[in-house]
């Protein structure tokens, strides 16, 4: 978790506690809980998590997030 930002980190632990509970989080969810007006906005805090190598994308899935 070292090279990860304080916004990314929590918005990481957010999104692996839903994926533990059982259902990924929608990008929706993630702008509720962290106030993104923009659904790009928790896209690109996504897309910056899974470079950094602490999220998997599975394509063509809905709420298609992973943990390696």
């Amino acid at each position: 978790m070292k090279n990860l930002t304080i916004k990314q980190l929590a918005v990481y632990e957010f999104i692996r506690a839903k994926i533990v509970g059982g259902i990924p989080p929608t990008r929706q969810d993630i702008c509720d809980k962290f106030g993104y007006k923009s659904i790009n906005s928790a896209e690109l805090m996504i897309k910056a998590i899974i470079k950094k190598g602490y999220l998997l994308h599975v394509p063509g899935i809905s709420r298609g997030l992973r943990l390696p």
